[in-house]
């Protein structure tokens, strides 16, 4: 909290002016299934309620301040990793906690600093996330600089001082007696921790010499003090870029990354990242072929541990069910479209392990989502895994497992 307790100091610099108040309320049900042929099946039905208040001080600085509360229908038919049992895992652990708070003081014409509890999400969310699927957020404590100079540069960094995960404030370093794992260790696996304490720094810049051509840097040093091996040192550069000749558009990404064991890592690997997505779209049809290579050394993989996991990789979560995975190959086909408040989207991957050269398995994903206001929407999600010769370094997948999950959620 070290970051939020300065906040009060900016509030100092606001000059007097006419205050506006406002507040929002939204929500989200859920109800998920799994059927797991390696753990006893899952069901979970969660809502999540949220408030918020901003505050307009002046039109430099305004006040954000966002809680959540996420309430469970029957804990012991899942596991939460927050509240283990045997159970296939959903991340969505019942409890309450602020979600954010944070100043946002638009100090000079292109400057702005943002301090306190945030969201912060860079790019398309593969290295730096605020997991926004989940019913709880990731969020930090941060101070944040931004630099936009109105026309083609975006320059952002964040100095981390804490990371409240998707498991919450219930997940503590010590497991309650419930647990029964307690009668064998008490200490929860620091993985599975819902905050974790940093001396992170994250910097991002964006560049678009055109409308049709965006190029990215990044460099995000992790030093995470709760998890060492987790600390990463991660150098990259991303392009992307779309045409539109005729009728046909076409779009592309590349990314290269490189990471190597960050300060206080026990061990020391060097561990590269590579994806590439071509696709192309005809009015409100796309399709998109792409792929993604996880490497890994010395017993280490690439690791994304603030990511947006689910984003990637299957939306079976195979591969971020407890800790990062490398060593992984990806390639998958995908195909979305639109007819007026209705979407789709369809996608296949194939995975396969890079050391030992054959194939972990493949996974069909579907999503159906109908966007009956501006802020009410439902959506079907399901996903089929299906194991070949899986991975050693992640049990998970040398078993099949099936998912759909159902949502109704307004203004989120």
């Amino acid at each position: 909290m070290r970051i939020i307790l300065i906040m009060a100091l900016v509030v100092i610099t606001g000059k007097a002016s006419a205050n506006v108040w406002d507040y929002d309320v939204g929500f989200r049900l859920r109800h998920q299934q799994v059927n797991d042929h390696w753990l006893p099946d899952a069901t979970a039905t969660t809502l999540l309620g949220r408030g918020e208040i901003q505050w307009q001080l002046n039109n430099e600085l305004s006040l954000l301040g966002q809680y959540d509360h996420v309430w469970a229908l029957d804990k012991e038919d899942y596991n939460s990793i927050t509240y283990w049992n045997k159970h296939s895992p959903i991340p969505d652990p019942p409890g309450g906690e602020l979600n954010q708070l944070k100043f946002d003081w638009q100090f000079a014409a292109n400057w702005r600093a943002i301090i306190g509890r945030q969201d912060i999400s860079f790019n398309n969310e593969r290295h730096i996330g605020n997991v926004a699927y989940w019913q709880n957020d990731q969020t930090y404590d941060a101070l944040s600089l931004r630099f936009n100079n109105g026309f083609d540069l975006t320059i952002q960094y964040s100095y981390v001082d804490k990371v409240h995960r998707i498991f919450g404030d219930n997940s503590r370093s010590i497991l309650p007696e419930s647990d029964y794992r307690y009668q064998y260790n008490p200490a929860r696996p620091p993985e599975q921790w819902g905050n974790h304490n940093h001396q992170s720094h994250l910097l991002n810049a964006e560049y678009r010499p055109t409308p049709q051509l965006t190029l990215a840097a990044f460099a995000y040093l992790l030093d995470n003090r709760s998890l060492p091996t987790w600390s990463t040192d991660t150098l990259g550069v991303r392009v992307e870029g779309a045409e539109k000749p005729d009728q046909l558009k076409y779009h592309y990404n590349v990314e290269l990354a490189w990471q190597q064991a960050g300060k206080h890592h026990p061990e020391q690997y060097n561990a590269w990242y590579l994806a590439t997505e071509f696709g192309l779209q005809y009015r409100s049809h796309k399709w998109d072929l792409g792929y993604e290579y996880l490497g890994r050394d010395n017993d280490s993989g690439f690791n994304t541990s603030l990511a947006t996991n689910h984003k990637f990789l299957g939306w079976a979560d195979i591969f971020s069910r407890y800790s990062a995975t490398g060593g992984v190959e990806d390639i998958y086909l995908s195909y979305g479209g639109r007819n007026g408040k209705l979407r789709w989207k369809l996608v296949g991957h194939n995975f396969t392990d890079i050391e030992n050269h054959h194939d972990i398995g493949y996974e069909f994903d579907v999503e159906l989502a109908w966007r009956y206001s501006r802020k009410l929407e439902f959506k079907l999600l399901a996903a089929d895994y299906h194991t070949q010769s899986g991975m050693s370094s992640a049990p998970a997948t040398q078993y099949d497992l099936s998912t759909w999950m159902l949502s109704v959620a307004y203004n989120l």
